[in-house]
């Protein structure tokens, strides 16, 4: 890892360096020393980048849709869109631009909305990359909220029983441990128990290879709303799945050719059950096949049992019936979990799945705020002689000081703007094309106002922040040594 991050980091140095360099070889020193010829070449190269970025944009879309189910080619596609979107920042802050012009922004305002054109060389990339930046942390932000509400929703619907009983390693979405079937008739017997509903979930050989089967008593009727397909409604596809059919997770259909049937190793041979329905689980992205208890017992030697699910009278508190149940369970080792107890405990597993994003969003924003610091010094030390002809023109100190602050804060503000739609698109490329093929999972994008305002905090905070330092410099200046002429 250590060696590709060598490699990698000295390789995006050499290809950012080498158009600079040649640039620089073929550039006459007469011409370095008058920056607006470098400005006006600038402003020349502004409508063929906007068309590269355009054409990029086509094809990394085009990719999108030509390469079928690979992953690899879905992030290329990705690299690639970016990469166009950009080049096009260079001309859509042109246009920002000349909407801020339209306002009456006073004298400073003035200058500050063309200083952003002006000097474009210097303010077009910084503005890019925090637009890069901001774009990525929506673009992430969204597509994990969407999915922890997928899930939040999805537990809903799966967790229906009012306690859970099983090992303390195998609690959750996916148990997997082996308990005594005689476990069912003594948690019957409980108090305040209602019902009992025993879940198997064990590993077994199909047509495809591994996949999780989950065997579930067969009296309660599933919800409609965990279907992605179905053959008829709910009652129908759990009636076709008591007399021996199956129903796979949405993650199986995705990855292999599944048609109307599967195949299973069974402890009596090969069976072939069909298949009635595909459902929404985020439990696992191998693939799940569901088919009822009985069935289960019918082709295989497995009367064990993974956990229980167990709803408590009307009259019982699911916390009360709790502890009767652990009253009665007492040295055996078995944890029980009230309903809400098994939900939190997934959502936290989730959170803590994600929780390293937020430091790679916050590393983003960081690499961004270092390329505005840096565009803003080059800018000091190129209008140095600038600065001290608006001094000597009447601008005093603060007046300056507020000059600097004001681009510094409409540099973030434009690459805020020009982030939010870029990253609603990338949140819907990560969900519906990166995460599909890599999972198979289908997450709903849920729509939240709260990271576009994060990021218009951020990316004018960024920026702000990356003028301290300037305009400290920029107090120092003095003004007839700025306007000697080498």
């Amino acid at each position: 890892l250590a060696a590709k991050g060598l490699v990698l980091g000295l390789g995006a140095g050499w290809v950012a360096s080498l158009l600079p360099a040649l640039e620089a070889s073929r550039t006459p020193p007469v011409q370095v020393l008058r920056r607006s010829e470098i400005e006006a070449r600038a402003v020349r190269r502004t409508p063929r980048l906007a068309m590269a970025g355009a054409v990029l944009s086509v094809l990394g879309t085009l990719i999108f849709r030509l390469s079928a189910a690979s992953v690899g080619w879905a992030f290329a596609a990705l690299l690639v869109l970016v990469l166009g979107i950009t080049l096009l920042t260079p001309a859509a802050t042109s246009g920002v631009v000349r909407l801020a012009s339209r306002a009456r922004l006073g004298p400073l305002g003035r200058m500050a909305v063309g200083g952003l054109v002006k000097h474009g060389s210097r303010t077009g990339p910084a503005i890019a990359a925090l637009m890069v930046a901001l774009s990525v942390a929506i673009g992430v932000t969204l597509m994990i909220e969407s999915f922890r509400s997928t899930v939040d929703n999805w537990l809903s619907l799966t967790l229906w029983s009012d306690l859970y009983v099983g090992s303390p390693a195998s609690t959750g979405t996916r148990p997997m441990a082996s308990l005594s079937p005689d476990l069912e008739l003594r948690l019957a017997e409980v108090p305040g128990v209602k019902d009992v509903e025993v879940l198997r979930a064990v590993l077994v050989e199909s047509e495809f290879g591994e996949v999780h089967l989950s065997a579930v008593d067969s009296g309660r009727v599933r919800d409609q709303g965990l279907y992605r397909l179905a053959q008829g409604s709910a009652a129908e596809i759990w009636e076709r799945v008591r007399s021996g059919a199956v129903i796979v997770s949405e993650s199986l259909g995705r990855r292999h050719p599944i048609t109307d049937s599967i195949t299973i190793v069974t402890d009596r041979g090969p069976r072939t059950f069909p298949i009635v329905g595909v459902f929404y689980d985020y439990s696992t992205d191998r693939g799940t096949v569901l088919m009822s208890r009985d069935v289960h017992l019918r082709h295989w030697n497995d009367p064990a049992i993974s956990s229980l699910g167990l709803t408590a009278e009307a009259d019982v508190a699911p916390n009360e019936l709790a502890e009767r149940v652990r009253a009665s369970l007492a040295g055996t080792g078995l944890e029980v979990q009230v309903n809400q107890q098994v939900r939190e405990q997934a959502l936290a597993i989730f959170d803590r799945t994600f929780a390293i994003t937020n430091a790679l969003r916050l590393l983003a924003v960081v690499v961004a705020f270092i390329g505005v610091l840096s565009a803003l010094m080059a800018l000091l030390l190129e209008r140095s002689r600038e600065f001290a002809t608006l001094s000597v023109l009447g601008i005093t100190p603060a007046g300056l000081k507020r000059l600097v602050f004001l681009e510094s804060g409409l540099m973030g503000l434009v690459a805020s703007v020009l982030a939010m739609p870029t990253g609603l698109l990338l949140a819907v490329l990560l969900i519906e094309v990166i995460n599909a093929r890599s999972f198979g999972w289908t997450i709903q994008l849920g729509w939240d106002w709260v990271p576009f305002v994060q990021a218009v905090l951020v990316g004018v905070g960024a920026a702000l922040a990356a003028a301290i330092y300037p305009t400290a410099r920029l107090q120092k200046l003095t003004v007839a040594r700025a306007l000697t002429q080498e």
